[in-house]
């Protein structure tokens, strides 16, 4: 008979997957069975470029491929084959070890798998868990200075941050609006897009830039607003406290420059005003 214990174990813990063969009768001599090796996680060996999902010791030879020979001890009424999982950092699919016993002409299969009818396989099934997270970056974004006239050398820079690793690029969708019109009263945002755009990470910087430059002309008219503001996707999560808003002018404008303002925000809501 074959069963495993426990039927799970963590990638990266202390436990591992223990089989059992038990046999009956006579234990004077020992017994050789071949064993078929299956299930989506892969044993350590040679012939693997990329190492394995786990390692197979204990009462088992040349477990390294799709079988292995499995040998009772004289004496003993029992075999063990402990699969010792490989921890690594790749978060992925939880992965199974299948041990299968098929009929012998020395042995008899004790416990044969119920389905399909009819079979003289057993089998036993352990699983090994993934215990590994995808630590996502955490995006922040602020702006300097809060505004800028309309006609003067200054722009609204707006810089995204962000943590972790910088080996990689790694680009970041961000939401615009404002009182503000592209084209007409600033320029500079990054791609095309009616309300969505996004910001590049260069590949070894923890910082993205974008510059909104204002576009000078004769209308007297009020502060006007460029927002920007980070969205939630998959590959980051957005930084806490970045929604922030100046105050317009409510004011007759003394000079027929205006200035233009930001204000920016995550996707959380809240509202905080800048004086």
């Amino acid at each position: 008979t074959l069963a495993v214990s426990p039927a799970s174990v963590p990638e990266d813990g202390p436990s591992n997957l223990v089989f059992t063969f038990t046999r009956t009768g006579s234990t004077t001599s020992a017994l050789n069975l071949l064993v078929n090796i299956g299930g989506t996680a892969f044993p350590s060996g040679p012939f693997l470029l990329t190492g394995g999902d786990y390692v197979l010791s204990g009462d088992v030879s040349g477990g390294t491929g799709t079988t292995a020979t499995v040998t009772f001890p004289a004496g003993s009424a029992t075999a063990t084959v402990i699969a010792n999982p490989t921890a690594d950092t790749n978060v992925e699919a939880d992965e199974t070890v299948v041990l299968t016993l098929p009929p012998g002409t020395t042995y008899i299969v004790g416990n044969p798998n119920p389905s399909p009818v009819g079979n003289t396989f057993a089998s036993a099934t352990g699983t090994i868990t993934n215990d590994d997270t995808l630590a996502l970056p955490v995006i922040t974004l602020a702006v300097s200075p809060a505004s800028v006239p309309e006609d003067g050398p200054s722009n609204l820079v707006f810089t995204f941050t962000r943590t972790g690793s910088t080996t990689a690029p790694l680009s970041v969708p961000f939401g615009f609006d404002g009182m503000a019109t592209e084209a007409v009263d600033f320029t500079g945002l990054p791609g095309a897009g009616v309300t969505f755009r996004t910001v590049l990470f260069a590949a070894g910087s923890s910082s993205a830039t974008v510059v909104i430059d204002p576009v000078a002309d004769t209308d007297v008219e009020p502060d006007e607003t460029v927002a920007l503001f980070l969205t939630r996707n998959g590959r980051h999560r957005p930084g806490r406290g970045h929604r922030r808003r100046t105050r317009r002018d409510r004011g007759p404008l003394p000079h027929p420059r205006k200035q233009l303002r930001h204000r920016y925000r995550d996707a959380r809501g809240g509202d905080h005003r800048q004086r």
